[in-house]
């Protein structure tokens, strides 16, 4: 039984068109959501002089006192007399 066929580009065409719209849909469903406006802070800790200790990635100043307390395993001792200050880039 003959079917209608169809000419070889046009199915080519229509299988990348369909592909990509597939991929592009796995893709937006796959990628990480990023978190809003997140910024890179500096953190230092005044002893006799400053020690910078590193950097962290939080919103704001407060998120990113949080952030680093956990990163470094400060103490609330040592929570005081930190300085955090964003990272200029």
């Amino acid at each position: 039984m003959p079917t209608k066929a169809v000419p070889r580009s046009r199915n080519v065409k229509l299988a990348f068109a369909l592909c990509g719209r597939y991929l592009a849909r796995v893709s937006r469903h796959i990628s990480p959501k990023k978190a809003a406006n997140l910024r890179s802070w500096r953190v230092i800790i005044v002893r006799s002089r400053g020690e910078y200790l590193g950097s962290v990635e939080a919103p704001k100043e407060k998120a990113a006192e949080v952030a680093a307390v956990t990163e470094f395993g400060l103490s609330e001792d040592q929570r005081h007399p930190l300085v955090i200050s964003p990272n200029s880039k």
